[in-house]
């Protein structure tokens, strides 16, 4: 006999593995409440908070701020244009699509060299551009120049791999006309394939220059140049007028890049070719003007190559290979490994549960039904006021978060836990927020007569959970890659071991330590692949 359908039951296994995950991520990460604070933090923040009520505003300060923004987006529009045109060639040669499209027989050969681009587009995106930046300054010295490099490695790998998966997912019938001309793999791939993807890899790369407008203010910490180097020299100094002077700068070059590239992708979008034509035309002239300002730093990094010779090579190549698979060794880089971990796992933990707090604070569905004016005003203006506190987590990076927690905590795993979720909070919440703009009123109609948190409860979340997990899944594997880059500005992990490897010319060590950034974040974008799959079904 049948005992009916089973009663769900309360989560309590999931709940438990998520609160001793969390435990152990604490433990991990280093991070100590006590011995955060330091003498004169509360004073330090006082200053810090009241000097944006006061900036400079001095005419060498608003030079020097003018300056290093354009500096900045010099750095960020060359990283970007260099990254996209290598990851375009890799992104063919790592496109089953391309790799096939003449119609003949799947060779092994052929499905190596695919594994074999695509591997090497996995290694150049899990090292972050801030480890790039500290190889890169070994051989052309520190400037913009190291900065723009460093961004082109990591947008290679970035875009390379979007390219690809892009031109995989392109309709087969769209080049069929070019195919049966008989033409070859090359003519099919530029005259079939990339003209139908043409328009979403335009995109991604609009995406990503915004993303290394961001990285571009803040890799100057570590020699490549622009707002970061700045900001950090001022902090250092305590000038903090200085530093909401340049801060202010930061934010206002975030927005306006926000804009440009949305107004860039909508026109691009209405595919008028005089609107192309005009959009193209700027762009080069941007390009120009952008290697005026970073001409200066060419021939230094030239220079700085010159004095490179067959010998130091060498020698560079057999310290790299000279890898330490001693127990010791590797026990000693599984403990640096699980800082960055257990940072990235607490701040996006705590950035989903701000986030969804956000939402269930200030729904955004409509007041219910018997709201009066005043409420429904309240509503909207404190809905407002929540997502500029959102805009403004989002539009400063992480590491700068870092710096300006390090203020009142010690520059640690703590600071770099309250920095990493801060930003991604900031990201979350627009994506969240999206979501639910997203979601059908017909389909909450059922339970929209009552108060808006019943029907977030009840009608919304059901519709974007899988949406939410999606988006915290890619996040965690964004933070990851956060956890090492602030490891590198002092956080601690495998990102400042990487960095002292490097300093003092320990390359056996820094090959080991690169080697696990990479096996970290592919460990993690696998899991999150299977996150997002599972959420999906």
């Amino acid at each position: 006999m049948s005992d009916g359908p089973r009663r769900p039951r309360p989560p309590l296994l999931g709940w438990s593995v998520f609160v001793v995950l969390g435990v152990l991520a604490w433990e991990a990460s280093g991070a100590q409440l006590g011995a955060a604070a330091h003498r004169g933090a509360l004073d330090r923040t006082v200053a810090l908070l009241t000097a944006f009520a006061r900036p400079d505003l001095s005419v060498e300060a608003l030079r020097d701020g003018l300056w290093l923004s354009v500096q900045t987006v010099a750095v960020a529009a060359w990283g970007t244009a260099l990254g996209a045109a290598l990851g375009f060639g890799l992104g063919l040669g790592a496109s089953d699509r391309i790799a096939y499209c003449d119609g003949r027989p799947r060779a092994w050969s052929t499905r190596i060299r695919v594994e074999l681009v695509r591997g090497v587009l996995d290694g150049l995106r899990a090292i972050p551009d801030f480890a790039w930046a500290l190889v890169v300054l070994v051989f052309v010295g520190a400037g913009p120049v190291t900065g723009m490099l460093a961004i082109a490695l990591s947008v290679t790998g970035l875009l390379g791999r979007i390219y690809s998966q892009v031109l995989d997912a392109t309709p087969a019938d769209r080049t069929r006309v070019v195919e049966a001309t008989g033409a070859s793999r090359g003519v099919v791939a530029l005259w079939g394939y990339v003209p139908a993807a043409a328009g979403p890899m335009l995109s991604y790369t609009l995406l990503r220059f915004e993303c290394s407008m961001r990285n571009a203010s803040v890799i100057g910490l570590v020699g490549g140049g622009g707002l970061g180097a700045a900001l950090f020299e001022e902090l250092g100094f305590g000038r903090y007028d200085r530093v909401a002077t340049l801060l202010l700068f930061l934010l206002a070059l975030t927005a306006l890049t926000d804009v440009a590239a949305k107004q860039i992708a909508d026109r691009l979008r209405t595919g008028a070719r005089p609107t192309r034509r005009r959009l193209w035309g700027w762009l080069g002239v941007g390009l120009c003007a952008s290697a005026v300002v970073l001409g200066p730093g060419g021939p230094q990094a030239v220079a700085e190559l010159s004095r490179l010779d067959a010998a130091f090579l060498a020698a560079t190549v057999d310290g790299l290979l000279a890898l330490d698979l001693g127990p010791q060794s590797l026990r000693t880089l599984l403990v640096q490994a699980v800082v960055p971990l257990g940072i990235a796992y607490l701040a996006t933990v705590l950035a989903t549960g701000a986030a969804v707090g956000l939402l269930l604070l200030v729904p955004r569905t409509r007041p219910w039904a018997g709201a009066s004016a005043g409420i429904q005003r309240a509503h909207h203006l404190l809905r407002r006021l929540l997502d500029a506190v959102a805009l403004l987590a989002r539009a400063i990076p992480d590491v700068v978060w870092l710096l300006l927690f390090g203020v009142a905590l010690r520059v640690g795993p703590l600071a770099a836990i309250a920095a990493i979720a801060t930003h991604s909070f900031g990201l979350l919440a627009r994506l969240f927020a999206e979501a639910v703009d997203d979601v059908s009123p017909a389909r909450i109609a059922p339970v929209a007569l009552g108060s808006p948190r019943v029907t977030f409860a009840w009608g919304v979340w059901p519709q974007i959970a899988p949406t939410v997990w999606t988006h915290v899944s890619l996040q965690a594997e964004s933070n990851l890659r956060a956890g090492l880059i602030v490891g590198i500005v002092g956080a601690g992990g495998l990102g400042d071991a990487f960095h002292d490897s490097i300093t003092f010319w320990r390359l056996g060590e820094a090959s080991m330590q690169a080697l696990a950034m990479i096996g970290l974040t592919l460990v993690v974008d696998r899991l999150a692949r299977r996150v997002t799959a599972a959420v999906r079904r």
